[in-house]
């Protein structure tokens, strides 16, 4: 491996120390090519299960499928640049079978804002999420649409109790200011009102 910078996130994908991985179990170690992404390791109980490679346009797959005896490799390609959002047409591997394909794009540290899942035989869309992390107040805030791209329900995630309500699912009839505990509306979270567009337009909640 050429001489790639590394990164360490803990299992949750938040950034730890050198110190605290060489004390933890389960981990992500990342490597990185000025600040391309170029592979992203995952180890539970100190055993790496997982590996993704962010591959050029002439790297063959199969020569990455096999590499280091790992059950799930997932394959990046055709990236997509705006701002710091990367777009990428995914592959997921289990055996070296082909058993997923999604398009995703993902913040500078690597955080997923859009996950878009098809059938590999029918190409049929599985499912399809848009998601927001917000790290000062430590709320995760997850958009579900219809089969037409509108906008159906959002999960807020707030393990903190910022807000002490017990509804956390918000609705398109409950969007606004005084119709949820949140008081969420669209401002600021534009991007996330209906499926399109795929890559933001400009920098939200990260």
């Amino acid at each position: 491996m050429k001489d790639y910078s590394t990164t360490y996130l803990n299992e949750l994908g938040k950034p730890i120390s050198k110190m605290e991985y060489e004390n933890a179990k389960n981990y992500y170690i990342q490597f990185w090519d000025k600040e391309l992404l170029r592979v992203e390791e995952y180890y539970e109980n100190n055993i790496i299960t997982y590996i993704g490679y962010y591959l050029d346009d002439d790297e063959q797959t199969s020569a990455y499928l096999n590499l280091k005896n790992v059950k799930a490799v997932t394959i990046y390609r055709n990236p997509v640049f705006r701002f710091h959002y990367k777009q990428f047409h995914v592959e997921i591997y289990v055996n070296g079978e082909l058993k997923n394909k999604r398009l995703q794009v993902f913040t500078k540290n690597h955080c997923t804002v859009y996950d878009k899942s098809f059938d590999v035989l029918t190409g049929n869309v599985n499912y399809f999420e848009k998601s927001c992390y917000n790290e000062e107040l430590n709320i995760t805030y997850e958009f579900e649409y219809d089969e037409k791209g509108l906008f159906k329900r959002l999960t807020i995630y707030d393990p903190e109790n910022i807000v002490d309500t017990e509804e956390h699912t918000i609705y398109p009839q409950t969007i606004g200011v005084g119709k949820n505990d949140y008081n969420f509306d669209w401002k600021d979270f534009e991007y996330f009102q209906n499926e399109e567009p795929i890559l933001p337009e400009r920098s939200y909640c990260w």
